[in-house]
């Protein structure tokens, strides 16, 4: 039987593998918005904005983009976006579409600072890196099935959650305080395989499939990073060295006050 992968060996053949970058200039911006486009719009058949090629809206100017590329073959293998507030707060996306189903009771927009909050949303993972049974037909390339054990049952373990890591990264680097997402359901349960809690709060609603309205704090994903077993760690700095050149922190003394 061939010995388990190590943690070290994860962690390089990871960044020997991978390469993830913040999409910063145009010509990077473009690879993304074709890679939603062929994601979103081509395969699942969404009915979003684009130009035929490229699939971008107006919160993508708002935006910090992360690119991940597959070194062998060059190909872009997934992308995610942090929409970042308007300068006087809000302009979020779900504001225009999912902020009328979330439960008060639950969450009080109107009781928070809306300049310390941000968004998660267009994660996509490409077809040739969503090959399992029940990967295909959702973006983030997720089975509603246990892949706990994936460290060392899969040669690249984890796509869509190197870039969640990398947009955790991205709040923590900006101190922002509250961070909303609008996902399936599932996906829920798949980050909370890998020790990252998000509370839903509203209702399943309709919007390219059933989606609800999920939030969490810069405090959490800190004390998350910090409490990680060490194979989330080391991926999550890779992910974090990549992006920022530098090791990331985990003790309490980063804190989103």
């Amino acid at each position: 039987m061939p010995a388990a992968t190590s943690l070290l060996s994860l962690a390089d053949d990871f960044a020997r593998t991978f390469e993830i970058i913040i999409a910063d200039t145009d010509a990077l911006r473009a690879r993304v918005y074709r890679l939603r486009h062929q994601v979103f719009c081509q395969e699942l058949g969404y009915a979003m904005e684009n130009d035929g090629a490229l699939e971008a809206d107006a919160y993508d100017n708002q935006s910090i983009h992360c690119l991940l590329q597959h070194r062998a073959s060059g190909l872009d293998t997934g992308c995610v976006r942090l929409v970042l507030p308007l300068a006087d707060g809000g302009g979020l996306p779900f504001e225009s579409f999912g902020l009328r189903y979330v439960d008060r009771q639950l969450f009080d927009w109107k009781q928070i600072d809306s300049t310390r909050c941000c968004e998660i949303s267009r994660l996509a993972v490409a077809s040739n890196f969503r090959r399992r049974n029940g990967e295909f037909n959702n973006p983030e390339g997720i089975a509603d099935i246990d892949d706990s054990d994936s460290f060392t049952n899969r040669r690249f373990p984890f796509i869509a959650v190197s870039l969640y890591h990398a947009v955790i990264a991205q709040v923590l680097q900006r101190q922002y305080r509250w961070i909303f997402m609008v996902v399936e359901p599932r996906l829920q349960r798949h980050l909370q395989r890998f020790s990252v809690r998000v509370d839903q709060i509203s209702p399943t609603f309709e919007y390219y499939g059933s989606r609800a309205v999920f939030m969490t704090t810069g405090e959490r994903f800190q004390h998350e990073v910090n409490g990680w077993n060490g194979e989330l760690q080391g991926l999550y700095g890779n992910v974090h060295q990549q992006l920022f050149g530098a090791a990331p922190l985990f003790s309490a003394q980063q804190q989103i006050i």
